[in-house]
């Protein structure tokens, strides 16, 4: 794996650690499937992180992993219909990231 995602990988991390614990802080039941979500996700990045895999394969995951960032808000929005789109600016406030910004390979790491 390269360097640059390496360091990506371990925004990524970040920006679902704090997505989950965002989540987590609204102590609502109906938002468990986003937190499942988020495990599965994690669990993916540290299965990164352990093997190590070649430089092709590793920005492929990056790449898989923005995209489920950047769907995010779809989730968002089926598992909570009636709140999803405050929720969706409120996370990407907290966040400083729009989820959106993920789906652009570039701007996260340089």
């Amino acid at each position: 794996m390269s360097k640059e995602s390496y360091l990506e990988v371990h925004l990524l991390i970040s920006v679902c650690r704090r997505l989950q614990a965002l989540i987590n802080s609204k102590q609502d039941k109906q938002l468990q499937p986003l937190t499942n979500h988020l495990d599965n996700s994690l669990t993916y990045i540290s299965l990164i992180l352990l093997y190590e895999v070649d430089m092709e394969t590793g920005k492929e995951m990056v790449k898989e992993l923005r995209k489920g960032l950047a769907d995010f808000p779809e989730l968002i929005k089926s598992t909570v219909p009636g709140y999803g789109e405050i929720l969706i600016v409120e996370f990407e406030t907290s966040l400083g990231y729009r989820f959106n910004s993920f789906s652009d390979a570039n701007v996260l790491v340089d």
